[in-house]
């Protein structure tokens, strides 16, 4: 069984509970950050089964209770491929109102059941906290309109009317935007003439995360379509950049993320004398 997958999700699973974050010798505690009424969205990859279905429990993390068997369309949708050795198994997140209680940690439990209802293997998220401000978090979202390969796994995208969309909250307000410029110059007889302006918008969030749910926000920085929604307003992003990443004793790593808007702002010019004069007619009046 491939195990790449476990490191695509935000919201990471393992094949064992005491795999899960928080049991790591080193490891301090790291909230993730979940809607009430919703899960986070999640891709995993199974054995070539055939007739086999599909369950997903909620479970309180500080008991171990487990809440509830979600119900399929009504708690989550559930979209698989398959591939030579594998399916690939997306699990999206359907709006149900009154799912969680804000301030409660949970983890999710993804199985596969034979026809004997027996599990044939199974799946254990990450705990995190159902928090009823994610509303003023900022919120990625980012996926692929094609499959990708990630080491000896492919990342499925889904298709035209199931579109997977991998989803992250951080925990941060939105702060005041960049405005770099950037100009190329042309010289000529000792004059400079630009030849190329551009203005570009972008925003600087800070970002606490794991190892694990590192690995999985690389696949942001290379996806085809990528949104920022903070304070109800929907960016869409032109590019990621990511500096060198601050590594804690704790595990937990930390660094600035860069994003670029699509709002960008890109004019060519002539390299002419008269670039300067309002309406080229050499002189100075600059009238319309």
């Amino acid at each position: 069984m491939l195990l790449t997958n476990t490191n695509i999700n935000p919201l990471p699973f393992y094949t064992s509970l005491d795999d899960k974050w928080q049991y790591r010798r080193y490891a301090d505690n790291h909230d993730i950050f979940c809607p009430t009424d919703r899960i986070i969205p999640f891709q995993l990859i199974i054995g070539t089964y055939t007739l086999y279905a599909y369950r997903v429990w909620l479970y309180n993390a500080t008991t171990d209770a487990q809440i509830e068997l979600l119900t399929l369309t009504t708690d989550y949708t559930v979209y698989e491929k398959r591939f030579t050795d594998y399916w690939v198994v997306n699990i999206s997140d359907v709006a149900s109102t009154g799912l969680m209680e804000a301030g409660e940690y949970y983890y999710l439990k993804f199985a596969v059941i034979n026809p004997s209802e027996e599990i044939q293997e199974a799946w254990y998220s990450d705990d995190f906290q159902a928090n009823s401000r994610t509303g003023g978090m900022c919120r990625l979202d980012y996926y692929n309109e094609r499959d990708i390969t990630i080491g000896d796994y492919t990342i499925s995208g889904g298709d035209s009317t199931n579109r997977f969309v991998f989803r992250y909250y951080i925990p941060h307000e939105l702060g005041k935007p960049e405005y770099p410029f950037y100009t190329r110059i042309s010289e000529r007889n000792n004059v400079e003439y630009p030849l190329t302006m551009r203005s570009q918008k972008k925003f600087r969030i800070p970002i606490t995360a794991t190892e694990v749910q590192i690995d999985a926000l690389r696949l942001s920085v290379v996806s085809d379509k990528v949104a920022l929604t903070c304070n109800g307003k929907t960016y869409k992003i032109w590019m990621i950049e990511w500096p060198e990443v601050e590594w804690r004793g704790d595990g937990i790593g930390v660094f600035d993320c860069l994003f670029t808007t699509n709002e960008i702002l890109n004019n060519s010019f002539q390299a002419a004398p008269t670039r300067g004069d309002f309406n080229d007619d050499f002189n100075d009046d600059f009238s319309i």
